[in-house]
């Protein structure tokens, strides 16, 4: 009998090799798209901080305007279009990139002149703060990429004064 050479690997041992990659990229893939998801909230997140943040310090340089006083008691909204006239860079929605920010960011002043912050803020397909958020609720766990609650603006909104 004559003794075959073998070189190379056999079908069994090639379909046996598929098949642990296929079980790999199955568990792989999911777990990769979910850390992207959770970067991309993380990103919305920040920013939306951001946005509140620069709110806060034109708020406590009473930046504001006429119709937002500091220190007096009410409710008082800036948009996100005033609110960005207050950032270096205008930030675009990693969920969308391509849909316009819109929202506001809701000053409370208390009747003894603390301020409290929170946003409302949603790209246009809706991807970002699940509602309006209060500052410390401003987390990755708060965001969506799609069907967000709405928030509604009240009526003392807040102009930039032109000078900030």
């Amino acid at each position: 009998m004559k003794k075959l050479d073998k070189k190379g690997f056999t079908l069994v041992e090639l379909l046996a090799v598929v098949v642990i990659l296929g079980i790999l990229m199955l568990v792989a893939i999911p777990a990769i798209q979910k850390t992207i998801q959770n970067s991309k909230k993380g990103t919305f997140a920040n920013s939306t901080k951001e946005v509140v943040n620069a709110v806060k310090d034109a708020y406590a340089a009473d930046e504001l305007g006429t119709n937002c006083p500091n220190g007096v008691s009410g409710d008082y909204y800036v948009s996100y279009d005033e609110a960005k006239k207050l950032l270096e860079t205008e930030f675009k929605s990693p969920f969308h990139p391509n849909q316009a920010i819109s929202g506001y960011v809701h000053i409370h002043v208390s009747t003894k002149g603390k301020a409290t912050y929170s946003a409302y803020i949603v790209d246009g397909a809706k991807g970002g703060t699940n509602g309006e958020l209060e500052f410390s609720d401003i987390k990755i766990a708060n965001m969506v990429d799609k069907s967000a609650k709405g928030g509604s603006i009240g009526s003392n909104v807040c102009k930039i004064d032109s000078g900030a």
